[in-house]
């Protein structure tokens, strides 16, 4: 669903976009982080069978796989002090800084970039 967008836009219990019920009227389910993987940093497709590893607030790992169409999600709370790392054969590569308290992962990974982020999420 509309990869590359911010998810929690909608996905939040405060959406801020006007049509976060959908066409069935009914709310979208709230989430505690979202976002889209890519292929590469300047790639419009996004990349199935990533794992974005996000740390619960119990100190858990929360191991999430991306869709067809790169799109991961999670209701979990998160600790948003720990920045989450994403692998993709053998490949990993892991945010060195803390989240935002909302995760929206589009938000500010965006193409252009918002508010210091590198751009795109991708495994290098």
């Amino acid at each position: 669903m509309r990869p590359g967008e911010n998810c929690l836009s909608c996905h939040t219990e405060n959406p801020t976009r006007s049509d976060a019920a959908g066409p069935s009227g009914q709310k979208a389910p709230p989430w505690t982080a979202a976002g889209t993987v890519y292929q590469g940093p300047t790639s419009k497709e996004g990349l199935a069978g990533a794992r974005i590893t996000l740390t619960g607030l119990d100190g858990s790992p929360i191991v999430l796989t991306t869709n067809e169409v790169g799109n991961f999600y999670t209701a979990i709370p998160i600790d948003t002090k720990i920045g989450p790392s994403i692998e993709f054969q053998g490949r990993t590569a892991k945010m060195g800084s803390s989240l935002p308290p909302i995760a929206a992962c589009n938000g500010c990974h965006d193409n252009p970039p918002v508010g210091g982020a590198p751009g795109r999420i991708y495994v290098p």
